[in-house]
């Protein structure tokens, strides 16, 4: 059965387009891992900020840490877990630095993977006048297993935290970023604010 030109044509023009995207892709991998490089640094700033930097108020302790269970949904499915630290930046923004690791499905095979995600988050409610309060955020997120090598992905996350109980705070998140993620989050809470 031979193929019509028109046929023949698309497939040409598919096979080039697929091989430009796939030679444009990796030859912007070092630049898409780039922000996440920079991400120990930005997570410093706030730490080594004066707190008079614009502000009277700090918030107690400084550095909030957070154990966090996610799934994440694309062509694949993965579960994992991890660990992450935060810092105020100012009364609304909470800069932050997550890694984490598990077990993805792909095509009836399993095998580990790993991610590291650097986030800024809006809080709507930083003075913890409700018990429960939306966030938002973006950031970058950089993911490795044992298909493929690392890859960077930009990040945006929706979260509703709660009110504390036995000094954590627990939140749910939903994302995007290398799919669609969902994800429990208990965050120290901290004295003065959230």
């Amino acid at each position: 059965m031979t193929r019509s030109p028109v046929r023949r044509r698309l497939a040409a023009l598919h096979g080039a387009l697929h091989g430009a995207l796939h030679g444009a892709l990796l030859a912007m991998a070092p630049l898409a891992m780039a922000p996440l490089a920079m991400a120990p640094l930005a997570l410093a700033l706030p730490l080594a900020a004066p707190a008079s930097f614009g502000q009277e108020f700090a918030f107690k302790p400084r550095v909030q840490w957070e154990v966090r269970a996610d799934g994440i949904f694309s062509s694949s499915s993965t579960a994992q877990a991890g660990a992450g630290l935060n810092v105020a930046s100012g009364y609304y923004v909470r800069v932050g630095l997550v890694v984490a690791a598990g077990e993805t499905a792909s095509r009836g095979r399993m095998f580990t993977s790993a991610r590291t995600d650097f986030t800024m988050r809006y809080l709507l409610d930083p003075f913890q006048e409700l018990h429960w309060a939306p966030y938002f955020g973006a950031g970058f997120s950089g993911a490795h297993d044992a298909a493929t090598s690392w890859r960077g992905y930009l990040l945006a996350l929706a979260g509703i935290e709660g009110p504390s109980h036995g000094g954590w705070r627990p939140s749910l998140e939903l994302g995007l970023g290398g799919g669609v993620r969902a994800g429990i989050v208990l965050r120290r809470a901290r004295t003065n604010g959230r």
